[in-house]
């Protein structure tokens, strides 16, 4: 199987971490620094409202990046995912840009201003990356690493669209495991964010 074929996928799952978990975490970074979201009781714009266009924002920013990285990698380097396989990328798309969504909220209590905002989530992704499978296998890697790697949602997301479009899979591509990995990963990250967003909006 040409590398190519496990490095797109990577690449595509780096690319929603980025649109979905990073810039929600440096956007609401700023945004409660600069204290937006405790004059938001003084407008007529309910919170929720407010924080759903972020995050809808975030997934628009997903989707088309997840276009030009299918596009690119089919023109530039013949990868492609097969017709029979393509639930699998979606359902692996639409769960890992949820995920990251929601984590990129939740992550916020670990952001102590919008200067150390860059810093945190590239220090929770980064290094994730490299033993997850998102830049292709990589072999001799100790196996404390492996378990440390399936613990988060980062190496489910890459290994469910390098499922879809490893040219040996058959069916529908659908990574059940990993999918329920990151549905787990999805909770939690709604349950930090709505705590998150609650004490928020009660010291506004």
């Amino acid at each position: 199987i040409p590398a190519d074929a496990f490095v797109v996928p990577g690449l595509l799952a780096y690319a929603v971490i980025m649109a979905t978990f990073t810039n929600l975490a440096g956007d609401l970074a700023i945004i409660r620094d600069n204290g937006v979201l405790k004059r938001m009781r003084g407008t007529p714009l309910p919170a929720w409202a407010f924080i759903a266009g972020k995050i809808g924002s975030a997934v628009l920013v997903a989707v088309a990046v997840s276009v030009v990285t299918l596009l690119v990698g089919d023109v530039a380097f013949g990868v492609h995912v097969r017709a029979a396989t393509a639930p699998g990328l979606v359902l692996a798309l639409v769960a890992g840009t949820a995920c990251c969504a929601a984590l990129g909220i939740g992550v916020m209590h670990l952001i102590g201003s919008a200067d150390s905002a860059t810093a945190v989530t590239s220090a929770l992704v980064l290094p994730l990356t490299f033993i997850s499978g998102v830049w292709g296998e990589f072999g001799g890697l100790p196996a404390w690493l492996h378990r440390i790697a399936q613990a988060f949602p980062i190496e489910h997301l890459a290994h469910a669209l390098q499922v879809a479009f490893d040219p040996r899979t058959t069916g529908g591509g659908i990574s059940g495991g990993d999918l329920l990995a990151l549905g787990l990963w999805l909770a939690a990250g709604v349950w930090l964010a709505l705590r998150f967003l609650a004490s928020e909006l009660r010291r506004a």
